[in-house]
């Protein structure tokens, strides 16, 4: 009787193994369904644990000459691309409603940018966030390099909301323009910021 249920066990175990790999083999072949592809980007979604509703989104970043230079992986929403001008891409992961991780491939210099959060604007090279650890500011850098441009802005009296921001905009390269919410009343105030 031992020996029947040491044998039964094994087999289980055994076709557990089987399935299992069985399972990953064919989700390894699997290419996936073609989501968006350009010349520096292909996203593709893969279904997760055979159910129809859940989705791991793949994506590949190539570089000029058609190389991959940056693979990964995003579940949620799929990954959102599109080029802030001719020769740099954002690539978008959503991280809940509202927001998201940000970072930018520099397409001519094969680099890519430190990951943001939920950034606010992009401009001339610039990139425009906040930062709220220590008081209320906007910091303004270089997207690909700090110690090309960075600067710190304290805003006057900024609300204490979750997204007290209304609108960021780059004037030109040496000037921003914000309209933020102020104190308790939630009073609109507009300032150019001077980047020089």
């Amino acid at each position: 009787m031992y020996k029947k249920r040491l044998c039964f066990t094994i087999c289980i175990v055994l076709l557990t193994i089987l399935l299992t790999y069985i399972q990953n083999f064919a989700q390894i072949q699997d290419k996936g369904e073609l989501i968006e592809k350009d010349k520096h980007y292909k996203i593709t979604a893969h279904v997760v644990d055979g159910s129809k509703q859940t989705y791991t989104y793949h994506y590949m970043i190539y570089n000029n000459v058609g190389k991959v230079v940056k693979e990964d992986e995003h579940y949620g929403t799929p990954p959102a691309m599109k080029y802030i001008d001719e020769n740099t891409l954002q690539i978008l992961l959503s991280a809940g409603t509202g927001t998201f991780f940000c970072s930018y491939y520099d397409i001519v210099n094969d680099r890519f940018s430190k990951e943001y959060f939920s950034p606010l604007e992009t401009g001339y090279g610039r990139i425009v966030y906040q930062e709220t650890s220590k008081g209320y500011k906007l910091v303004v850098c270089d997207i690909f390099d700090e110690d090309i441009y960075y600067g710190e802005f304290l805003l006057e009296n900024v609300s204490d909301v979750l997204s007290p921001i209304l609108e960021v905009e780059f004037v030109d390269k040496h000037t921003l323009y914000v309209k933020y919410q102020s104190g308790e009343s939630l009073e609109e105030k507009s300032v150019l910021l001077s980047l020089t």
